[in-house]
């Protein structure tokens, strides 16, 4: 002991950050005392001299830093080396740097400088060029316009970037499926291109840690090692705009690893798929990589959207404007008032009772060039072909092969797990259905067709995704059909919606601690002030020692016996927290969690909002994000947040970290292309659980 006080530091381990903190506080007249288990120092750093040459013994290591002070400091002590990584790629017996650069622009394009980078109708975005600050050029292409006057944009391979509202993940897929067979990108190949990647990939580290909170989840992701990953960063789907999935992956096959957005005469291409690396290497990579390039620099005419018309009922209407669908209103129907249009869009009460008989002659006779779309609820007896219904339940929904309206759209998108009772349709005749007939299309021979969709995002609650995945039904079938969406996207302007992890904030409070009390008895009242005990939020209030049997607790058939010990049952976790001043006229939410199982939460004893198994089937992993009315806050004083938990099994309480945020309620939120709210929770992390 009397050793140990000579010393003013016990550094553990010499290698880089070890080394370098006791060489600084040494500089700074400290003393310290360095130990490892290796005779050297250095760690993975070291070198030995073999034959006068020095020898890297635990593998070759590059040091890079665009710190300048750092350089100096590393080239004080020893000089380095300068290394500059940069592999290049033949295309067409012409070299390219890769990721691309400004000399990639110039070997394409004859251009030199940023200036004249910005004036080309293409734009190449490399690997991992996008992080949370975007190119101020890209966000005044999308500001004048110019993105849907022709610009066309591609980007390879991204992480979870500041990106039009957009939702990474990554489940590091091996495989990938082809969608759209059709799409130039992906002529000569097939899916069996998409599988099994040569060599690793370097999009994902070889082994990743879950940044999931909740310790339900084991920590490590189920796929181990990134070998063959062909995506490893993908874009969770979206549910609204005209957005068009090419290849998709992943559980559920809920993301896309190559994805197009189309914006009046502009493109944009997202290729998440892992190919900057393996170009030249994989045949597969490569090909797609040739693919893509050659379309891309390819002038293509486009195609204007069709008009439309709607004639119906708000509730459907909602379901339109969240696509960010362009159409005209109508109160009504008279036959000039379908002068110039292509589509009539019919839902509930959409033609006056007047007017219905005329309708169906119009359609009868003249009006068969164009599209009658209908949507649930629309009356189908004014149609001019014959259409029965029958009420049943329906868990799965097979979709025609090779018919171009239902391009992109997938079995699982129509797989619903449990039966929901839904109008299926008796269409003996028609063109095309789907198995059992819940969207069927019948064409006439002069063209314009009749399309029904009998089913809505709105019949579904979103277990199992159901609502999210019906959307993407309807917006992908809506796209195929060259019907006006995404109306509102912005990619690099818009404001980044909540369900982004990235959402700038006015300001955010963690809650760390509280009380806690138990209701055994469920008595639903706090009259007696008794019983309170501090507790941890974030924690499970098992690891807190909060384990005493619940006798008046009943448990579900499955639950193990081990997990019978604990606490289960009702709970109040009651929270304190003073609202600062300056947070006056901004939208205050409590947001966070989750709460393991369901919660009903109060703020100063009124009601914010509830998650439990009456709301959703699954409110354990779910985060909260409950709205606090301005009307209740006293401002500079503190308040008090109510919290009243239930948990069936196993850990309970505020089991994720849980905050006080504050937004600018006044600056209203950019289209989502995303149904609110998402479903959150690691999909990778639940496979293994």
């Amino acid at each position: 002991m009397n050793n140990m006080e000579k010393y003013d530091y016990l550094v553990v381990g010499a290698g880089l950050f070890g080394a370098v903190f006791a060489y600084r506080a040494r500089m700074a007249g400290r003393r310290c005392l360095i130990i490892d288990k290796r005779p050297h120092t250095g760690g993975n750093l070291y070198c030995e001299q073999v034959e006068g040459i020095n020898v890297h013994k635990y593998g070759a290591h590059i040091f890079h830093t665009s710190d300048k002070g750092v350089w100096q400091f590393v080239n004080s002590i020893v000089e380095f080396n300068r290394y500059t990584n940069s592999p290049v790629a033949n295309y067409k017996g012409t070299l390219y740097n890769l990721p691309f650069n400004m000399n990639t622009f110039s070997r394409m394009w004859g251009i030199s400088t940023p200036e004249e980078a910005k004036a080309c109708r293409l734009i190449i975005i490399g690997q991992n060029a996008l992080g949370s600050h975007l190119p101020e050029f890209l966000k005044q292409i999308e500001e004048q316009g110019v993105l849907r006057r022709g610009y066309k944009i591609l980007m390879f391979e991204q992480k979870a970037c500041n990106l039009g509202n957009f939702v990474f993940e990554s489940p590091s897929s091996r495989t990938a499926f082809i969608r759209r067979p059709e799409s130039p990108y992906l002529r000569g190949l097939k899916d069996v291109d998409l599988k099994n990647g040569r060599g690793a990939s370097d999009t994902v580290p070889a082994k990743i840690v879950s940044k999931n909170p909740t310790p339900h989840y084991p920590r490590s992701k189920w796929k181990i090692g990134n070998g063959g990953m062909v995506a490893g960063n993908v874009i969770r789907k979206p549910s609204y705009g005209n957005f068009r999935t090419i290849v998709d992956c992943g559980f559920n096959l809920m993301f896309a690893a190559l994805m197009e957005l189309k914006q009046q005469h502009g493109h944009v291409l997202f290729c998440q798929l892992d190919v900057t690396s393996r170009y030249g290497k994989d045949p597969a990579a490569t090909l797609l990589v040739d693919n893509i390039l050659t379309e891309m620099a390819t002038p293509f005419l486009p195609v204007n959207p069709q008009k439309v018309i709607y004639l119906g009922d708000r509730e459907n209407e909602k379901i339109l404007q969240k696509m960010g669908l362009v159409y005209e209103k109508k109160g009504g129907w008279t036959p000039g008032e379908l002068a110039g249009c292509e589509v009539v869009i019919l839902g509930r009460d959409g033609i006056q009772p007047s007017a219905r008989e005329n309708f169906r002659k119009a359609f009868a006779q003249k009006e068969k060039n164009r599209t009658i779309l209908c949507l649930p609820g629309a009356p189908l007896d004014l149609l001019p072909v014959p259409l029965k219904k029958s009420r049943k339940p329906v868990f799965r929904v097979e979709i025609p092969k090779d018919d171009p309206m239902f391009s992109g759209v997938t079995e699982a998108d129509l797989y619903f797990r449990t039966p929901k009772e839904m109008e299926v349709l008796e269409t003996p005749d028609w063109s095309v259905r789907t198995n059992p007939a819940v969207i069927v299309r019948h064409d006439f021979q002069k063209g314009g067709a009749i399309v029904v969709l009998n089913l809505s995002p709105e019949m579904f609650d979103d277990t199992f995704w159901n609502k999210e995945k019906v959307s993407r039904v309807w917006s992908t079938i809506f796209s195929n059909m060259n019907l006006p969406l995404g109306r509102d996207l912005k990619l690099f302007t818009g404001r980044r919606m909540r369900h982004n992890t990235i959402t700038p904030l006015r300001g955010r409070i963690p809650l760390e601690k509280g009380m806690l009390k138990l209701d055994p008895k469920n008595s639903g009242t706090l009259s007696d002030s008794s019983g309170w005990r501090p507790i941890r939020l974030g924690t499970p209030w098992e690891k807190q020692g909060v384990v005493q049997n619940n006798p008046y607790h009943t448990y579900p058939k499955e639950t193990p016996l081990s997990m019978r010990k604990m606490y289960d049952g009702y709970a109040w976790i009651q929270i304190r927290v003073t609202v600062p001043e300056s947070w006056k006229g901004f939208d205050l939410r409590l947001a966070g969690g989750p709460i393991d199982d369901a919660d009903w939460t109060s703020f100063k004893g009124e009601k914010i909002g509830e998650t439990s198994f009456k709301t959703v089937s699954d409110p354990y992993r779910r985060l909260r994000n409950y709205r606090i009315p301005s009307r209740l806050i006293r401002y500079g004083k503190p308040n008090t947040i109510q919290i009243r938990v239930y948990d069936r099994w196993g850990f309970g309480g505020v089991v994720g970290p849980l905050f006080l945020t504050a937004e600018d309620q006044h600056q209203k939120d950019s289209w989502s292309p995303y149904v609110e709210p998402l479903n959150f929770y690691d999909v990778d992390a639940f496979h293994n659980w």
